[in-house]
C-alpha cells in the first residue's frame, strides 16, 4: 500500500514570494501547513519502518494531517509531537 498523499505545493505561498525557504516563516519559525506535513511525513516514514504486515491506509495520511492540524495550536501537544518525532 501507498503511504504517499497528496500534496500542496508551497512553491507559490507568501514564505516562497518574500524569498523564505524549506516553509520558514519571517520570525524562522516553520509555519502551520509545513509542520503539520514535516511531522506527518516523519510519522508515516517511522511507522512504515516497523513493515506490519497490513501497511498503512493511504486515507490515514489525511486524518493524521487534520490531527496535528489541531495540534498545532495547542502548545503542550506541539511541544510534545516535536520532541517525541
Amino acid at each position: 500500500m501507498s503511504a504517499q498523499a497528496a500534496r500542496v505545493d508551497a512553491s507559490d505561498g507568501p514564505a516562497a514570494r518574500v524569498g523564505l525557504t524549506d516553509g520558514q516563516t519571517e520570525d524562522g519559525a516553520l509555519g502551520k501547513e509545513q509542520w503539520v506535513r514535516r511531522h506527518a511525513d516523519h510519522m508515516l516514514q517511522c511507522w512504515l519502518r516497523w513493515r506490519t504486515p497490513l501497511g498503512i491506509a493511504p486515507d490515514y495520511a489525511a486524518k493524521l494531517e487534520r490531527d496535528l492540524a489541531e495540534c498545532y495550536e495547542q502548545p503542550l501537544l506541539r511541544a510534545f509531537i516535536e520532541r517525541t518525532y
